[in-house]
C-alpha cells in the first residue's frame, strides 16, 4: 500500500501501487476516457515526450505514486537496476528521468550502494511476448541445434 487513503484495489484493500500506476491510473493522469485503449495511450504519452514541461506537470501525481512503490522496491530487495516494461516503457524521458533521480535520492539503499539504475526495458511493451516466445520455441530450437551439432 502506498496511498491509505487512494482506490479501492481488486485485492480488497485501499491505495495499494497497482491502483496508483495501473493503466487505468495513466489514463486518469492524463485525463483520458476510461475506454481509451492502450495505442492511443502510448500515442499520447510519445506526443507528450515533445514538451517536457507539459509531460511533467500533467504526469507529476502518476510519477510520485511510481517513484513511491520504486523506492519502496529498492530499500527492500537493493537492485543495483531496475527494469521498467509494458506500458511504463512509454513515459516521456523527462517523466523517467525525473522518477530515477527521485528513486536515487530518497532511497536509503541507493545512496549507500551507489545509486540505483532505473531504466525503460530494451524490449518496450513486448517483453512478456518475447519472453512467452522463448519458452514456446526454446524447445524446438534446442532440438534443432542439437540435430545440427550431431
Amino acid at each position: 500500500m502506498v496511498r491509505p487513503d487512494g482506490r479501492e484495489c481488486h485485492c480488497g484493500c485501499r491505495g495499494c501501487w497497482e491502483t496508483e500506476v495501473c493503466e487505468a491510473a495513466l489514463r486518469r493522469a492524463l485525463e483520458l476516457p476510461a475506454s481509451t485503449g492502450r495505442g492511443e495511450l502510448t500515442a499520447e504519452l510519445r506526443a507528450l515526450a515533445a514538451d517536457p514541461p507539459v509531460a511533467l506537470a500533467r504526469l507529476a501525481e502518476y510519477a510520485g505514486w511510481l517513484t513511491i512503490g520504486l523506492v519502496n522496491v529498492v530499500n527492500m530487495l537493493a537492485p543495483e537496476l531496475v527494469v521498467l516494461g509494458n506500458l511504463l516503457t512509454a513515459l516521456p524521458e523527462p517523466a523517467l528521468d525525473a522518477v530515477a533521480a527521485q528513486v536515487r535520492e530518497r532511497s536509503m539503499v541507493s545512496r549507500a550502494v551507489g545509486h540505483t539504475r532505473v531504466v525503460r526495458s530494451l524490449l518496450g511493451g513486448e517483453a512478456q511476448l518475447v519472453g512467452a516466445a522463448e519458452l514456446a520455441f526454446g524447445p524446438v530450437l534446442n532440438t534443432a541445434a542439437s540435430a545440427a551439432t550431431t
